[in-house]
């Protein structure tokens, strides 16, 4: 995800010019890019980038296909930087406001600021799509029981792409140690940073505008365009998705049409030809055009569309499929 975290990089200094920026770039040892030219093309008088190499040994965590071991390096920060306060951004995100306003964040006491994950309760919970959580499917309620130990009805849980976090709060009461504890002990949960952090936390955190997380693609999911055709993308839950209505419909609207900060998760990356397309993807090309490594970028994205196409012709027509059709063909012409 190196050269996605350089357009976040990217669009962090576009958007951020009423502030001074020093962006901490945090990445494995060895990467697919160079630091230096991309210092190069975006440091100025107002953004310096870092370039932090993650050496900590993270190969027992739990990772999966979705998540590598990336994942774990927000809680590395608190020993990281000798900071007060530092805003962490995902390397799916990119960022359509002056980050200043997101870094004054009144926390009121708590560790962290965050938004409330609301695709985990009305878009999730509320529409009967389930975790799978060891190997078997239950409904998120029961997770957030059985896995983070508290009651989401009761309990905000938040997600973890975007957060403001007073470090000086996270050294005093180790809260770094105790979420990747649970991390460790505990390799079968769903999202594993993100739960584990809602697990210690238990609802103590500042709530942000929803727009400073904005799941820009979940809003035409529910509100599609005319006769638009889409491939699965909730396991074959679709169909239990309902109109929105009151909240649901007030927090899709304004993801789609005022995000603070874009989150690309799940299979909304601009960067992948088989996932769900947003408005703001063109947008997100241009920022990546202000990076060196547009062209990857862009070949990325042709080898996966080129993927793709071989993945719907091979579904379309099985090679079992293809066999019979190839020896049936061969039976014709030995028969004439």
């Amino acid at each position: 995800m190196a050269i996605p975290a350089s357009v976040v990089a990217a669009s962090t200094a576009a958007a951020t010019t009423d502030a001074h920026v020093t962006f901490h770039m945090l990445h494995a040892p060895t990467i697919s890019i160079d630091i230096a030219g991309l210092k190069k093309a975006l440091d100025s008088d107002r953004f310096r980038l870092v370039s932090r190499p993650i050496t900590d040994d993270l190969s027992t965590f739990h990772r999966t296909k979705q998540y590598s071991e990336a994942m774990y390096y927000r809680y590395l920060l608190p020993l990281l930087l000798d900071a007060d306060r530092v805003v962490y951004l995902d390397s799916d995100t990119m960022v359509r406001k002056s980050l200043l306003e997101l870094y004054a964040t009144d926390l009121k006491g708590h560790p962290i600021a965050a938004a409330r994950d609301y695709g985990m309760t009305l878009h999730m919970r509320d529409h009967g799509i389930p975790i799978n959580y060891r190997g078997r499917y239950v409904p998120v309620d029961q997770y957030c029981r059985e896995a983070l130990s508290f009651e989401l009805s009761t309990t905000p849980y938040f997600n973890s792409g975007v957060l403001v976090m007073d470090l000086d709060a996270w050294r005093r009461t180790n809260l770094a140690d105790k979420i990747m504890r649970y991390c460790r002990e505990n390799p079968g949960l769903a999202m594993a940073d993100q739960d584990a952090g809602n697990h210690i936390l238990q609802g103590d955190f500042a709530e942000l505008d929803t727009r400073w997380n904005s799941f820009t693609y979940l809003h035409r999911e529910y509100i599609p365009i005319p006769g638009e055709k889409k491939t699965l993308l909730f396991g074959g839950y679709e169909n239990k998705l309902r109109p929105p209505r009151g909240e649901w419909l007030e927090i899709l609207n304004k993801w789609a049409s005022d995000p603070w900060i874009v989150h690309f998760s799940y299979r909304s990356k601009p960067w992948e030809a088989h996932h769900r397309r947003t408005p703001y993807d063109s947008e997100y090309w241009t920022h990546a055009a202000r990076t060196p490594y547009l062209d990857q970028l862009r070949a990325h994205y042709e080898a996966s569309r080129k993927q793709t196409i071989a993945a719907m012709i091979a579904q379309r027509f099985p090679l079992r499929s293809v066999r019979s059709t190839v020896r049936r063909v061969q039976y014709l012409l030995r028969s004439r």
